[in-house]
């Protein structure tokens, strides 16, 4: 009845629920995503408005969590870290407040590299280098998702020794992709 919306429904999103408190807040509903294998409280959720409002968004954690990430946000295809002035702290909850419009806003611990955005960048990495950059796959994911190698050699593969770097095992991780990228 707010005409205020959210949705986990794109590459990289992370929301367990989206509850009214009232009329110019809603509680973030942010569960674990694998006690206790991985128990961050990662989030990522887009949010819009049917008209311009300031909205306020408070997060809610399972007793022994907190929020750990100051949120990003993006903006009009730009990524940006929230205004600290946005930011609200009353014991260990957090609320954020934004500026709401029809055009939707990604709030996430992390900036986003989606798997799609990771193709793009080792295609274009990989262009002109097709003689020593190989691309393959060391399978699928649990869900179905290619797990892609680039296998960079010079000559035959035989006798040499191989060095193995991975990257992008978990969501918020994304400073070691980057340092990832520019080592590559």
């Amino acid at each position: 009845d707010l005409v205020v919306y959210a949705s986990n429904e794109f590459d990289g999103a992370r929301l367990n629920g989206f509850v009214k408190e009232n009329d110019s807040t809603a509680i973030v509903i942010v569960r674990p995503e694998n006690v206790p294998i991985n128990n961050s409280p990662y989030y990522a959720f887009k949010t819009w408005s049917d008209t311009p409002t300031s909205f306020y968004f408070k997060f809610q954690y399972p007793k022994g969590f907190k929020h750990r990430y100051i949120s990003k946000l993006k903006i009009n295809n730009k990524w940006t870290v929230i205004d600290s002035s946005f930011v609200f702290k009353k014991d260990s909850i957090i609320t954020i407040k934004l500026k709401l419009s029809k055009e939707p806003i990604i709030v996430a611990a992390q900036e986003i590299q989606s798997s799609i955005d990771v193709k793009n960048w080792y295609t274009e990495v990989v262009k002109g280098k097709e003689e020593f950059v190989k691309v393959r796959s060391a399978g699928k994911s649990v869900l179905g998702k290619n797990l892609p190698v680039l296998d960079i050699y010079r000559g035959t593969k035989k006798n040499k020794e191989i060095i193995i770097l991975l990257t992008r095992q978990h969501p918020p991780e994304v400073t070691g992709y980057y340092a990832f990228q520019s080592f590559l």
